[in-house]
């Protein structure tokens, strides 16, 4: 109840909200009533990668393909290239280390990780100007957590926005450089890493207003 969801379906354009307006950087566009297809040209990370972030019956390959399938090079005349679109999923498995026999294994025989990874290498590879990660470390192991961070942190290196939204505080301490603390629709506070503590974090998540 804090906002959080809301927040993301508003960033992907698949909720319209009540008042505001959405703009990103300096510019001067409106991007709030854009819809899905044309949100903010955002990479979003689900929290929730089976309802929302993969097609579990099909291929690792349609999957990896959702967001460029009817791009050149990989679409001529509304059809797919199969050897332009294969040679750019197999080059998307090996650079972020996708374990899979090929890419035209069903999505739902990759581990949950590998399934992330996929979700990871659709969004990042076409360079948004804003990532929302949603809860991306969610079920994963280890390993897994660690691909991801590095993953999101090379991302901001090379100059990206990456806006994580977690419920896990250790992961919002570590990686960010800034947060907002949300509750019941409303920013709390804006903080950064070195100026929160349990204690203060605990009482905006609660609702209460930040004592000077």
């Amino acid at each position: 109840g804090n906002g959080q969801s809301e927040l993301v379906d508003v960033l992907a354009g698949l909720l319209t909200p009540q008042a505001g307006t959405l703009r990103i950087g300096d510019e001067k566009h409106d991007l709030t009533r854009r819809g899905a297809r044309r949100s903010l040209d955002a990479g979003v990370i689900p929290a929730d990668r089976h309802k929302h972030g993969v097609a579990l019956d099909l291929s690792l390959l349609e999957n990896l393909m959702m967001r460029d399938f009817d791009s050149a090079p990989f679409a001529a005349h509304g059809v797919l290239v199969r050897p332009a679109a294969v040679t750019h999923c197999n080059e998307l498995v090996r650079r972020y280390d996708i374990r899979t026999v090929d890419v035209f294994t069903r999505m739902r025989a990759l581990s949950g990780g590998n399934q992330q990874k996929a979700v990871i290498a659709r969004e990042l590879n076409r360079a948004p100007r804003l990532v929302v990660a949603a809860q991306p470390t969610r079920g994963l192991d280890v390993g897994a957590m660690e691909f991801v961070y590095e993953m999101l942190l090379n991302y901001r290196q090379q100059g990206g926005a990456v806006l994580l939204i977690s419920s896990e505080l250790d992961e919002i301490l570590t990686l960010s450089d800034r947060f907002a603390v949300l509750a019941g629709g409303r920013i709390m506070a804006v903080l950064q890493p070195g100026e929160a503590t349990p204690e203060l974090v605990g009482m905006l998540m609660a609702g209460e207003e930040r004592t000077k």
